[in-house]
Parts: structure tokens; C-alpha cells; sequence
């Protein structure tokens, strides 16, 4: 079974990723850009979050779809954590 936790910063998706880990300690969680940045640094001279984010859009995909996949093949329960944000108007 695989989970996409989303919300907001702040809304409590460690705590409930915690909560699950008490319950079914064999629970996996992953974060999305932890494996997009281990990719990335892999491939590319990538050397932090914001060199990842300074690559050209394609080859950001690119990493996305390897990230996506790496994630597919992981066997067991697993949470994933896209550590998403929302832009707010200025």
C-alpha cells in the first residue's frame, strides 16, 4: 500500500506519520525531494536543494519521473511525503 500525505506546512503531517509509525512500526516514510535530491545529486553537480531547484525545467521532470519510480518499486507500506506548498499572493 503506498500513501500521498499532502497538506499545507504546519498541518500536522508529521505528527500523523508518527501516529501511524507507533501503530505499524513497518510503515515506511518517504519524502519525495529526499529522493529527488539524492537523484539529482547522482546525475547532476547538484549540491543543494537550491541548485535542484535552479535546473532547467526538463531535466527537473526528469528527476521527478526517476523519483516516481523509485518510489513505485518499494516494496512494503509506505507513506510518502511530497512536502508540497502553496504560494500565497503578495
Amino acid at each position: 500500500m503506498k500513501i500521498i500525505l499532502l497538506a499545507v506546512p504546519g498541518a500536522g503531517k508529521t505528527t500523523i506519520i508518527q501516529f501511524v509509525q507507533n501503530l505499524r512500526p513497518h510503515v515506511k516514510h518517504i519524502v519525495y525531494g529526499d529522493i529527488m535530491f539524492e537523484i539529482a545529486q547522482s546525475h547532476t553537480h547538484v549540491r543543494t536543494r537550491d541548485d535542484l531547484r535552479k535546473l532547467p525545467i526538463n531535466q527537473q521532470k526528469q528527476i521527478q519521473k526517476e523519483a516516481a519510480h523509485y518510489i513505485a518499486a518499494i516494496e512494503g507500506d509506505v507513506i510518502i511525503d511530497p512536502h508540497a506548498s502553496v504560494k500565497t499572493p503578495v
